[in-house]
């Protein structure tokens, strides 16, 4: 048999390939019978449209434009003989939208290709009478936007563009042209339910769409006669039921109150026999196909849910709970639950010590995971797994944590959730949150992607995705604590899992926002929250996990679960999963995000700065100020305050240095610009007794760009500035008033003016003012003029030659 109806849900038999188009299971064995073409239908004519009248339904075949206000016909025209002396018009228009009167705007999507045949005896004459109708509805309906008018499938006619054809497209979708001639006749495809081709139709009574060739093949041979093929559906056999049983091969069905069978080489789906292939019989070797469970409905909306456990944990009296090897557990149980298609754990050696996928040791910074980690990725990817759930244990000598990766393949995208908030709440100089997002970054975009390939993702940090600096955990510890509860960070990882597991197309920043809004950040409420979810877990575990069976979070939990053999439950939750396949949807684009080169410059760049520099980017990076003290703290911490900072930001090294050039030069007054462009100019402060009020003033952003160029980082600039600022004031000795004597006597009349001018006026003289200077005083007395103030306020030549210079 060459196929058989496919039935959805189902995999097709072996040497069988599933048609989803045509519903069959394909044999792959014997190639498809070519059939002969169909012979051509004889149709009646049919109209493309007709006015339709407000109000009432379009006839049969035909649907409502209400733009238009026309009828369209759902048919293809029938094509009727070519007239002598028609020609053809490729036209390909297509129109992004009109404005309506209420200032909306109506959008018309692209639709298929359609030729237009104009009554004429040559191409211009076609042109002509095209550019009129295209003049006319131009003036009638405006472009929506004309720089994007047209939408052309342009792989259609790419042979045939001429090299001027992008331009005037253009112009004709903008209703640009100014003649006919102008029009591309390369231009193809205008939809038959397109406005212009619906206008053309009214206005030219002869249009008629082209008849198209047909294309010959040839004729298969007849093949052999056979045997008439059983229909592939066939119906039920219902016999009446004599006593109390059916006959052994027949099942008794109480709807119909008769006994059913279907006929041999038949199985049933549904109320139909659908028909097996001739070579369906059990072979040896051949792995039995198993349907994947769907998971539950859930009709509970995610207030709902939450509310409901809030409201459980609320009437708990006297709460105890106590750490314990719960997460695996709980991991397979919600995996199991919801038939999730991916499951991912430790090497099989590894597992009774460590039983979280990815592990952390917060004291030698060692991050350890499987060694088939990244298969065991992909092998979920390539079964079309959507969700993949990671978990990640952090120990240290006083104590551990837990947290949750998120892999979102098809999006891209890996997320580290932390129960704390935007960062990890451990309260340890030990304890590393650069280090930590560092190496994951490095293991998820860079260790397992030369087995991921194009499925390698973005790695993004609890920052990224958690909306409030307090997480569930967070808000919830901001209660005092009670010493017979120990911290719900499992819990609450677990709690996050079974959340995403139930809004599988919501985000995870999403669904932590919309939580936090229904707990209105209330310690109290959160607090409820988690312990009606731990309430909820330990009835529901012991049900479904048959190895489990005491209530967690209990002390004989914590006894029984701590040694607990946990290796087949492993394999048998692997084993499950392995067992699921979808289809696998579109591969998505990743997010932007720092590099790991990035990543290293920042470490390069940090490691040459002192406390009080860190400190001041630090600041500046989380409240959007710059400082000038000295920072407290040692560099160590400084430094990892920063770190953090920046990698779970996403900053990179050149973004934080343009904002704070922009912060400084916006903030910085006029006065201060001129005094910092005359320190890029001549490399010195100018002295306080040079007075540059008077000065024009550079433009901010071009004096900025010149100092990035030479200072690419802001600190170098910025201790420079600041020492110059610093700087005590020059006080001239004996050698310095000589000097100036001497430098003055040396200088032209004209320049002596000028400066006179400057130190009377605070300004630069203009030709004329020189000349009424020169003629109303003598030279020499203004030699002693200037020479006395040049001594007096500590100022050289060579700063009045700057300071003229700046204007």
């Amino acid at each position: 048999m060459l196929s058989y109806p496919w039935v959805d849900g189902t995999r097709c038999k072996k040497n069988y390939k599933v048609n989803k188009k045509k519903k069959l299971c394909v044999s792959t064995k014997i190639p498809a019978p070519v059939n002969n073409p169909a012979p051509k239908p004889v149709l009646s004519p049919v109209d493309d449209s007709y006015p339709h009248v407000e109000g009432t339904r379009c006839k049969k075949g035909y649907k409502v434009n209400k733009t238009l206000k026309r009828c369209v016909s759902t048919k293809s025209p029938v094509p009727k003989p070519l007239k002598p002396g028609q020609y053809t018009i490729p036209v390909n228009i297509s129109f992004p939208g009109i404005t309506n009167a209420d200032g909306s705007t109506t959008m018309f999507p692209p639709t298929d290709s359609a030729l237009l045949l104009l009554p004429n005896k040559s191409a211009n004459e076609g042109r002509t009478q095209l550019f009129a109708i295209l003049t006319d509805l131009f003036k009638q309906y405006s472009p929506y936007s004309p720089d994007k008018v047209l939408r052309v499938q342009y792989n259609l006619v790419k042979s045939t563009l001429k090299e001027d054809y992008e331009k005037k497209r253009i112009y004709l979708g903008a209703g640009l042209f100014t003649n006919a001639k102008d029009i591309p006749m390369e231009a193809v495809t205008l939809g038959s339910n397109n406005r212009l081709y619906i206008k053309v139709m009214a206005a030219v009574d002869d249009f008629q769409p082209p008849i198209p060739k047909p294309v010959y093949v040839a004729p298969l041979p007849p093949p052999p006669p056979g045997p008439k093929p059983p229909d592939p559906i066939q119906q039920i056999i219902q016999i009446a039921r004599t006593g109390n049983k059916c006959p052994s091969t027949f099942s008794y069905n109480k709807t119909t109150k008769m006994c059913e069978k279907c006929p041999d080489g038949t199985r049933k789906v549904g109320r139909t026999c659908v028909l097996l292939p001739s070579d369906d019989v059990d072979k040896k070797g051949d792995a039995p196909i198993v349907m994947p469970k769907p998971p539950p409905v859930n009709s509970e909306s995610l207030n709902d849910f939450i509310n409901r456990l809030e409201d459980t944990g609320k009437k708990i009296q006297d709460p105890i709970y106590r750490n314990g090897r719960y997460m695996v557990f709980v991991y397979i149980y919600l995996i199991k639950k919801y038939a999730a298609s991916c499951s991912i754990f430790n090497d099989p050696f590894l597992l009774q010590q460590h039983s979280a996928a990815i592990n952390y040791n917060i004291n030698t910074k060692t991050l350890t995971f499987p060694s088939n980690l990244a298969e065991q990725m992909r092998e979920c990817v390539l079964r079309g797994s959507e969700l993949i759930f990671i978990t990640l244990y952090m120990y240290a000598k006083k104590g551990a944590h837990v947290n949750l990766i998120i892999y979102r393949p098809f999006k891209k995208i890996v997320e580290r959730y932390e129960p704390h908030g935007q960062e990890t709440g451990w309260g340890d100089s030990i304890y590393s949150e650069f280090d930590l997002n560092k190496q994951l970054k490095e293991l998820f975009e860079q260790r397992v992607q030369p087995i991921m390939k194009e499925y390698t993702p973005v790695y993004r940090t609890p920052y990224e995705i958690c909306p409030n600096k307090n997480g569930f955990q967070g808000i919830e510890n901001l209660l005092p604590h009670n010493k017979k509860e120990a911290g719900y960070c499992q819990m609450w990882t677990m709690f996050l899992m079974e959340t995403i597991l139930l809004n599988p197309t919501l985000n995870t920043q999403n669904i932590m926002e919309e939580c936090i809004q229904i707990g209105k950040n209330d310690p109290t409420y959160f607090k409820n929250l988690i312990r009606g979810y731990t309430q909820q877990i330990a009835r529901e575990i012991k049900l479904y996990l048959k190895q489990i069976k005491v209530d967690i979070g209990t002390e004989g939990a914590h006894n029984a679960l701590v040694n607990m053999n946990i290796e087949d439950l492993v394999n048998e939750t692997m084993a499950e999963t392995k067992k699921q396949n979808k289809p696998l949807p579109p591969l998505g684009v990743a997010p932007d995000a720092l590099s790991l080169d990035d990543v290293k410059e920042i470490e390069k760049e940090a490691g040459k700065l002192n406390a009080t520099v860190l400190k001041q980017y630090f600041t500046f990076i989380d409240l959007n100020q710059i400082t000038q003290g000295v920072g407290s703290g040692t560099v160590k911490q400084q430094k990892e305050l920063l770190l953090k900072t920046m990698l779970s930001r996403a900053l990179k090294w050149g973004t934080v240095m343009d904002n704070i050039y922009n912060t400084y030069f916006t903030e910085l007054p006029a006065l201060q610009i001129k005094k910092q462009d005359y320190f890029i100019r001549f490399k010195y402060y100018p002295s306080p007794n040079v007075d540059l009020s008077t000065v024009p003033m550079k433009n901010r952003m071009q004096l900025m760009a010149e100092i990035k160029a030479k200072y690419p980082n802001w600190h170098t600039f910025n201790e420079l500035i600041s020492r110059a600022v610093g700087a005590p004031p020059v006080k001239f000795g004996l050698k310095d008033k000589e000097k100036v004597e001497k430098d003055v006597k040396k200088l032209s009349e004209k320049k002596v003016a000028e400066f006179f001018y400057l130190m009377q006026y605070r300004h630069a003289p203009t030709a004329k003012q020189i000349k009424d200077i020169t003629a109303t005083s003598k030279h020499p007395d203004k030699v002693e003029l200037l020479i006395n103030y040049l001594q007096k306020n500590n100022i050289h030549v060579v700063n009045m030659q700057h300071w003229m210079s700046m204007f």
